[in-house]
């Protein structure tokens, strides 16, 4: 059975901002990801997540899988663990805009543990994130 967390409690921080920029609107997509703590709640994995997002495809009722980029690692201090940073910016006409606002996007890490990779995710069934 595939891992999930609610979305309030996951043991990541994730956000997706509308920017209405030239040459046109887009979708920041930010994520930081704590390996200390996704193995504190129980996954077991190498450390090389791969964070990913569905995002509602123009035109049909379809979901595709878009990966974000690694871009840092803030080093944590004290009680506060390492930090990876990941990012991807959405064009509007890269997937659906409007749907995407109106129901959100689902957030997942593709973890490896050694005898195969498993995707974990950052919300329940139905709880995506909101992109505003």
């Amino acid at each position: 059975m595939p891992i999930s967390f609610d979305r309030f409690n996951a043991p990541v921080l994730f956000s997706a901002n509308f920017e209405n920029m030239l040459p046109g609107p887009q979708v920041r997509l930010e994520l930081s990801v704590a390996d200390r703590d996704l193995r504190d709640r129980g996954v077991v994995f190498n450390g090389l997540e791969k964070p990913f997002v569905y995002v509602p495809v123009r035109g049909t009722s379809t979901y595709e899988k878009k990966y974000l980029q690694y871009t840092h690692t803030v080093n944590g201090f004290a009680n506060v663990s390492d930090h990876d940073l990941y990012s991807l910016t959405l064009k509007a006409g890269d997937f659906d805009l409007v749907t995407a606002m109106m129901r959100g996007v689902a957030v997942g890490l593709e973890v490896s543990n050694g005898s195969g990779s498993e995707d974990v995710w950052m919300q329940k069934p139905g709880d995506d994130y909101p992109v505003r």
